[in-house]
């Protein structure tokens, strides 16, 4: 009986820690850009906001997009990505794909600036032809002064 009573409490002190947490991220690119967009890991920027139960990641102009954390990116589901006027953009993901005509967000990858070792996460928008040619230039560096 206490052994019951206590995986009761358990299942339900774990169940408490994930209630409210996002489940998945929405992109926001500003309209019409096209190129990598970067999320970066910087210990001084706020972590992602969660709105309508997900987190909401709004890009800048220039495409670099300081969290505090990299968690929400992490582990969870994506929705399609928009623009900031509210456009869809198809979303390539895990073997999902895009036309190749249709310009939509590509996953690219992941890595760690040098030489101040920091975590970041890259994407692409745009063409599957501009993506495949932004992986072959090997443009994986962040944008200089970012």
């Amino acid at each position: 009986m206490v052994r019951q009573v206590l995986l009761m409490v358990a299942v339900l002190a774990l169940a408490g820690c994930f209630r409210g947490r996002a489940e998945r991220v929405t992109f926001v690119v500003p309209k019409g850009h096209a190129g990598p967009v970067w999320v970066v890991h910087d210990p001084a920027a706020p972590e992602l906001a969660i709105e309508d139960g997900g987190y909401r990641a709004a890009f800048p102009a220039g495409g670099v997009l300081r969290v505090g954390t990299l968690r929400p990116f992490k582990h969870r589901e994506v929705t399609p990505a928009q623009y900031d006027d509210g456009t869809l953009l198809p979303y390539m993901i895990r073997g999902m794909t895009i036309a190749p005509e249709a310009v939509g967000l590509w996953s690219a990858w992941s890595g760690q600036t040098w030489p101040d070792k920091r975590d970041y996460i890259v994407w692409f928008v745009g063409t599957e032809a501009q993506f495949r040619a932004f992986g072959e230039n090997g443009n994986d560096s962040l944008p200089a002064g970012k």
